[in-house]
């Protein structure tokens, strides 16, 4: 239920996608710059959530319609795998813990390591499953559940 506003702010934006997506396009800038403010005001609000996420999706659908975005691979790499993404990226998560727990010390240098290797092995690992499942006509059935 806490998502459930985003839900239908999805729903009226895949609806009304001929009218909207043009204006939040051309007026990227200001939804970006209303986002940040936003972001900072309501650092420790109660309400925080609402508001920044309310303004992110203006935001962000106007930033990712901008056509320097044409030619970037890494960004529709990881949209084409969200699913692989979604579903797998705990179990790589947690896996990756386990194996570094045993091996380092906790500090703030190596938390700060640790974070870049969880979200790298957390986005790769389920796009990896997802392409050798793909690629082995049997887990073919299971794979397209990941697309």
């Amino acid at each position: 239920a806490t998502f459930l506003i985003f839900f239908g702010i999805g729903g009226l934006f895949a609806i009304k996608k001929d009218l909207i997506l043009p204006v939040v396009s051309k007026y990227y800038l200001y939804f970006l710059s209303i986002f940040l403010f936003v972001l900072y005001e309501t650092y420790d609000s109660q309400y925080a959530l609402l508001l920044c996420g309310a303004s992110s999706i203006c935001a962000l659908h106007g930033l990712f319609l901008q056509n320097f975005w044409n030619n970037d691979r890494l960004f529709l790499g990881i949209g084409r795998n969200s699913m692989a993404i979604y579903l797998l990226n705990t179990i790589f998560i947690g896996m990756a813990k386990l194996f570094i727990g045993h091996f380092s010390s906790h500090n703030l240098a190596l938390f700060l390591a640790m974070v870049a290797l969880l979200n790298a092995v957390g986005i790769f690992g389920p796009i990896a499953v997802r392409l050798i499942m793909n690629g082995i006509p049997a887990t073919r059935p299971i794979a397209r559940y990941f697309d």
